[in-house]
């Protein structure tokens, strides 16, 4: 059990796949951040720990439920 609750298990790291965007586009993703549920400061340093991990110009998906996170 988690602090707060039950602890959800979830991939927090895991490759990419394909994005599609509000134009219809798609774009590769090298990796996708699931923070759902989390709270700051998680989002941000799982944030920051995805970029770290991949090369310049690579596209971060990042998954957040909590308002503050997106700020």
């Amino acid at each position: 059990m988690g602090l707060f609750g039950s602890k959800k298990k979830v991939e927090e790291g895991s490759a990419g796949g394909e994005a599609v965007l509000s134009d219809g586009s798609r774009i590769q993703v090298a990796r996708k951040v699931d923070c759902r549920g989390d709270s700051c400061p998680r989002p941000q340093l799982m944030t920051k720990k995805a970029v770290g991990e991949v090369g310049p110009g690579a596209v971060v998906e990042v998954m957040v439920d909590n308002p503050s996170s997106v700020e």
